[in-house]
Formats: structure tokens, C-alpha cells, sequence
């Protein structure tokens, strides 16, 4: 009797270690598994250079350049319209375009260092940061956030520069803004 318990026991005992190692065996596999995705994440990260809101800003910075090409191309045809002779109701519609484009190209531009939700936390921040370069507080004009900007107003080129030097420099998430979006100004 004292034998077959022995036995018994020998028995559980081999199953019970047989199912640790089908354990161990299932849980190599999920490592493995994981470890695959591990790699397979760092594999595409790498393919961006920088933090992906550097990357996107890089983007946006390359479409606007498109944009101003655009622009004067567009601007080109206007003007060779207008040395062609252009019916006067046409030109009304051509001048108004031209203005705009105008507009576009001279109009002010801030730079955004922060933006915030509340008046306060947009004060720490310029106090944080007015000794280091001239800032200053403004709301947007639905009143929504408080954006600490560099107050300097700028053409569209020089705000792009000064964004991306900002960026590279300390305030790696800076952006620009047309002055007629912000309050106060």
C-alpha cells in the first residue's frame, strides 16, 4: 500500500512538472511574440527622424512652401492677364485676389512658445520665461486658450524661421499663428 501510494504521488508529480513545462513553453512563445512587436515598433519609429510633432511641423513648413510657390505662379498669371487686358468686371475680381495674396504675404505672424487653457498657468509659464526673450500673454479670439507668444510681429517667412530656430533651440512644440487670429494685439 505504502508502495502504490508512492507511486501515486511519483505520477502527480510528472504530470504536474509536464504541465510547468507546457506553462513555461506557452509563455517562451508570448515573449517571443512580444519581442517581435517590440522590434517591429522600433523599427518604424526610426524611420522618423525627431519627435513626431517636429515631424509633422517639418511637413507643414515643407506644404506652405508650396503654397507661396503657388502663390506666385498665380500671381505671374494675374498680371499677365492685367498686360493683356482683362474686361473691367474681371479685374475687380482679379485686384481683389491679388490683395489678398497680399495680405497673406505681409500680414503679421507670432510665434507661440505656450499655450494654455487658464490665465494662470499661462503666467507661470511667462514668468518662467520673460527674462530670456521679450513675450507676452494673448487670448485666441474665441477665447478658448491663452497663448504665451514672442512679441515681435513678423511676415510669414520670418515667423516660419524664427519658429523652427524656437523649436530647435528650447520649446521644442512652438508654432506660428496669424495675428488676426489672437486678441489684444
Amino acid at each position: 500500500m505504502k508502495n502504490f501510494i508512492t507511486l501515486v504521488l511519483i505520477c502527480f508529480s510528472i504530470a504536474g512538472f509536464a504541465q510547468t513545462e507546457k506553462n513555461v513553453e506557452k509563455n517562451d512563445e508570448k515573449i517571443d511574440e512580444l519581442n517581435q512587436r517590440l522590434d517591429n515598433l522600433l523599427g518604424t519609429s526610426k524611420s522618423i527622424s525627431g519627435d513626431s510633432v517636429e515631424y509633422k511641423l517639418d511637413l507643414l513648413f515643407q506644404e506652405i512652401q508650396g503654397l507661396k510657390s503657388e502663390m506666385k505662379t498665380i500671381r505671374q498669371s494675374v498680371e499677365e492677364i492685367k498686360a493683356d487686358g482683362v474686361p473691367n468686371s474681371d479685374k475687380a475680381k482679379l485686384d481683389k485676389m491679388n490683395s489678398r495674396f497680399q495680405d497673406i504675404e505681409s500680414g503679421e505672424y507670432y510665434v507661440v512658445v505656450a499655450s494654455e487653457r487658464t490665465k494662470a498657468r499661462a503666467e507661470r509659464f511667462f514668468a518662467r520665461h520673460q527674462h530670456t526673450q521679450k513675450i507676452r500673454i494673448v487670448q485666441n479670439l474665441k477665447s478658448t486658450w491663452f497663448h504665451v507668444i514672442i512679441d515681435q510681429p513678423q511676415d510669414m517667412r520670418s515667423a516660419i524661421e524664427t519658429t523652427s530656430a524656437v523649436r530647435k533651440k528650447d520649446v521644442k512644440d512652438a508654432w506660428w499663428v496669424t495675428g488676426k487670429k489672437l486678441k489684444g494685439l
